[in-house]
């Protein structure tokens, strides 16, 4: 006599998290275009007040985003 066991496993909002996660991967690496771009402009002039300004925004909205993104996960 032979006997079957099975099992139905079901992983409620999958989905909304693999969204989620592509959400701020997507993010990111818009915002690290955004800061080569900085780099790129102010490349003769690296150390200027502006151009340290700008990168230090980017760069906070990428910290930001990646915590976020932490948070996710």
């Amino acid at each position: 006599m032979a006997r079957t066991i099975s099992t139905k496993l079901a992983v409620e909002g999958e989905s909304q998290y693999k969204q989620a996660i592509a959400s701020c991967s997507s993010e990111l690496s818009t915002l690290k275009s955004q800061l080569n771009l900085v780099e790129t402009a102010y490349k003769g002039n690296a150390n200027s007040l502006a151009a340290l300004s700008e990168k230090g925004k980017t760069l906070q909205s990428m910290y930001e985003k990646q915590a976020e993104k932490v948070a996710v996960l």
